[in-house]
């Protein structure tokens, strides 16, 4: 009996080791399985990382790019009224020299009346009727 309770006692045994081995079989299979996601994961993480810092780098030169649009449009706002000023200036220029030209104008036609008066004096000197002017 001792010799049969013995028998049992080894098979229950060899039955608990071989449950005991599957189970550690299936354990490595989920440990292997989970060190593959965790290596996937590490390498999209890395992959996320090279993207972020692309990211950042073309958010940096965009960056770069609206304050050189923004320095331009600045010169180019006061280029703009530089020259709105000029445009004055030679707006009032013309002006003055219209008005020059009329004064001008205007003395010329007196020296041509007072030219005129002086013939008539010179003339009425020549032929002894002199004639002072009104």
């Amino acid at each position: 009996k001792l010799a049969e309770k013995t028998m049992t006692a080894t098979k229950d045994v060899a039955g608990f080791i071989t449950t005991m081995q599957q189970s550690v079989r299936r354990n490595s299979a989920k440990t292997d399985e989970t060190t593959r996601a965790i290596a996937a994961g590490t390498d999209k993480a890395h992959a996320s990382g090279v993207m972020l810092e692309e990211i950042v780098g073309i958010v940096s030169r965009t960056s770069d790019q609206i304050r050189s649009m923004a320095a331009a449009a600045e010169e180019q706002s006061a280029t703009t009224e530089q020259m709105r000023q000029t445009a004055e200036e030679i707006s009032r220029i013309s002006h003055d020299t219209s008005d020059a030209m009329a004064a001008s104008a205007r003395a010329v036609t007196s020296l041509a009346g007072q030219a005129r008066e002086l013939e008539t004096v010179i003339s009425g000197l020549e032929t002894g009727q002199a004639a002072l002017p009104a």
